[in-house]
């Protein structure tokens, strides 16, 4: 498509694991984190993103939260 000013926000990732598997799959289908400016982010909607931010922040480009407290 030529785009490379997009980011791309991950819904729902509870676990690590499914981080991994996330960025796995997308790469299988050429979207590469990385690879042309690629941004990949995580939203943050569960409580386990909050409490694993450091090892979520190893897999994501950065996260996002839009729940009003």
């Amino acid at each position: 498509m030529g785009l490379t000013n997009l980011r791309i926000m991950a819904p729902f990732c509870r676990l690590i694991d499914e981080a991994h598997r996330v960025i796995s799959v997308m790469a299988e289908d050429g979207l590469r984190r990385g690879e042309n400016g690629l941004e990949i982010y995580l939203m943050c909607e569960i409580p386990n993103n909050v409490i694993q931010v450091d090892a979520f922040a190893t897999i994501f480009d950065g996260s996002r939260s839009d729940q009003m407290i």
